[in-house]
């Protein structure tokens, strides 16, 4: 069989821009991508080793494993040691929980299972999870443990057989991705069957053109053209591209065309360039080098609190090179060609061994709670935060309603399912918005308690609370009009409080610097330019109405936001015995170049329909900057939603504004 330099190539090619992905280069927010072209180089690679040993009587499925741990072992073995070294040290108990579980998953082949049980791959905590790219590793064993026997069943079979099922599947489960990828996206994303496709493309093409030879020029064609696709993916698309399905095929087929072109009897200036020698030597290490990087990402993101810088990212690369280096010459390189372990017992005996530690290091990672007791006494404080949360979850049953483990806020109001909180008799006061409602939780009810009120919250994630207008959150123009019309006829709320991430739906996420234009006029996206003016007229005409209905509303102003997670950057710099106003700039100037454009539109929206606005963010000022955190404990549970403790410091201030009269 001969050995195909240009595929090292393509993987040197593929492997740099999931690196240049991961560092956060933006003209290369596509760059995961290239996870997609190393599937169909998996796929052709294996199956050109299938054909060759089923077709000369040798294939063994104990000896593909064995290949297959000697391939895989060593790098990710070393991986987790050195990962799980560094993590004791400076991870904080929940991540590093959350990493001894990810390294189980890992060593099952099931951490894309994993993830997607937890969040998204471009979730912003995903910069916490330090083996969160083996999910694709994952995706890559499931397909080696079912191929094989397909495999040798269908050429046992006849080969005639081969390459029609083959393409069936490609097509079943190319269909199925591109119908889920819209509806269920963070789970296509993840999971083999609607991933299969494209490891199987890499199949056919092997048996389908096996005897192509494409003409020298033939050749400088289809090379250029399949690097030019998987370009153009890499740079065009984002984290909210749907991915995968349609728009997969662009990196897929760009792997096939080159692929192809290297079958060319005569080597193109391409071929040359793809097969120069320091390219070679990248592809060679392609696999450690995606091991190590990201790990490397994480953790020096971790240890510095604050965002890479240029020079960072520049010995992030030198390093994870460096690290591949090592794990190549004295790992994986001993291992494969049995210098050590030489037989193959002793391969599945390791595999064995690393399975049952991996298996145990998340045992005692979960029952140990990330072995808090690592660190000083001062997280503890700092902690509160968080704990308070988590004995608070079960209030999401009253804020958003629910009918069994059914949520409510898909859409649909149903009034005798609203909460209702604080003093007694029928509520007087509603508080209507998206999560930034919701974290007024703890403060709202203990003051309207406190001073003899009675509150509803009305709250649907990621849609503004303005009639016509909705963002990511599906039935969002419903449900804002169904609230809206139920607090109209409500004759005994008499105060509304309308609460949001405003500037969020203007300009994107501050944390998510990618991030484009999140609203929507009547489920069709508002363009960037239109989104200000659009905004205004819709919040007018929703505060009209509910002016009109004899209500009095209050809009509150935008609070401080970080591009940092602040409770986790405090809980970091308690560890690391740092200052976290030192990492997250809380002056009025950051605040005002964030929140200026929409301040103006709130208050001009107020004044044109006769409401009040509250400048809650003066809750929080201090000095001469915002507080993030009060004697030790932090005021927010992330980049920019308050804590319980956030909550009942602002809550005063509030009711203040609102109820001038009952001042204490």
């Amino acid at each position: 069989m001969k050995y195909r330099h240009d595929i090292d190539g393509l993987r040197a090619l593929s492997v740099i821009m999931v690196i240049l992905n991961h560092l956060g280069f933006p003209w290369c927010g596509g760059g995961y991508v290239g996870v997609d072209v190393f599937f169909v180089i998996s796929g052709y690679v294996i199956t050109q080793h299938l054909a060759k040993e089923a077709s000369s009587g040798t294939f063994s499925i104990a000896g593909f494993y064995e290949r297959r741990i000697r391939r895989l072992l060593p790098g990710l073995a070393a991986v987790v040691a050195l990962v799980v070294m560094v993590a004791w040290r400076i991870m904080l108990p929940e991540d590093f929980r959350s990493l001894t579980n990810s390294v189980a998953s890992a060593s099952l082949a099931a951490s894309n299972v994993y993830f997607w049980r937890q969040s998204g791959y471009f979730d912003v905590s995903s910069i916490t999870k330090p083996m969160l790219h083996t999910w694709s590793l994952a995706v890559e064993e499931q397909f080696y443990f079912i191929y094989p026997l397909l495999f040798a069943c269908l050429h046992k079979a006849g080969k005639k057989l081969l390459l029609p099922v083959l393409g069936l599947l490609v097509a079943a489960s190319f269909t199925l991705a591109s119908f889920l990828v819209h509806g269920h996206p963070i789970p296509t994303f993840f999971l083999l069957p609607t991933r299969l496709w494209e490891m199987l493309v890499g199949g056919v093409v092997f048996l389908a053109f096996v005897p192509f030879r494409p003409s020298k020029g033939f050749g400088a064609l289809l090379s250029c053209g399949g690097l030019g696709l998987i370009a153009v993916a890499s740079t065009m698309y984002s984290d909210r591209t749907p991915f995968p399905g349609i728009t997969a095929l662009l990196p897929t087929c760009g792997a096939v065309l080159f692929i192809l072109a290297g079958q060319a009897e005569h080597k193109t200036a391409v071929f040359k360039v793809m097969t120069w020698t320091p390219v070679l030597c990248i592809g060679k290490i392609s696999y450690l080098l995606y091991l190590t990087h990201w790990p490397i990402i994480v953790l020096w993101t971790y240890l510095k609190i604050s965002n890479l810088g240029l020079l960072d990212k520049f010995l992030i690369i030198i390093i994870s090179i460096s690290l591949s280096v090592a794990i190549y010459v004295f790992a994986e390189r001993p291992f494969r060609s049995r210098a050590i372990l030489p037989q193959r017992w002793h391969a599945y005996t390791a595999a064995t061994a690393f399975f049952l530690l991996c298996c145990a290091l998340g045992y005692a990672g979960y029952s140990g709670k990330g072995y808090p007791g690592r660190f000083t006494a001062g997280l503890r404080t700092v902690s509160g935060a968080a704990k308070e949360l988590s004995q608070d979850d079960s209030i999401m049953r009253g804020v958003i309603p629910y009918k069994g483990t059914r949520r409510l806020d898909g859409g649909h109001v149903d009034p005798d399912e609203v909460g209702t909180f604080g003093g007694n008799g029928p509520a007087d006061m509603a508080v209507f918005g998206d999560s930034h409602a919701l974290h007024l939780f703890d403060g709202f009810v203990s003051e309207a308690q406190r001073r003899g009120h009675r509150v509803k919250f009305f709250v649907k994630y990621f849609s503004p609370p303005v009639l016509d207008l909705s963002s990511w959150n599906e039935g969002g123009v419903r449900y804002n009009e169904e609230v809206v019309s139920l607090l109209c006829k409500d004759v005994n709320i008499k105060e509304v409080i309308l609460a949001s991430n405003w500037t969020m739906y203007l300009k994107g996420g501050v944390y998510l610097p990618h991030q484009s234009h999140l609203l929507q006029l009547n489920g069709k996206d508002v363009s960037p330019s239109d989104a200000e003016a659009t905004m205004r007229t819709h919040l007018t005409r929703t505060l009209e109405r509910l002016r009109a209905n004899g209500k009095s509303v209050y809009v509150l102003e935008p609070l401080p936001e970080s591009k940092l997670d602040i409770l986790n950057t405090l809980r970091r710099c308690t560890v690391f015995g740092r200052d976290a106003y030192d990492y997250i700039d809380t002056s009025m100037g950051c605040y005002m170049d964030r929140h200026a454009t929409t301040l103006e539109l709130l208050r001009r929206a107020a004044a044109d329909s006769g409401t009040t606005v509250i400048p809650i963010a003066e809750a929080l000022w201090s000095g001469n900057r915002f507080m993030i955190e009060e004697n030790g404990t932090s005021l927010f549970i992330d980049y920019h939603h308050l804590s319980p403790s956030g909550s009942r410091r602002v809550a005063p201030f509030i009711f203040n504004r609102i109820y001038a009269s009952e001042r204490q």
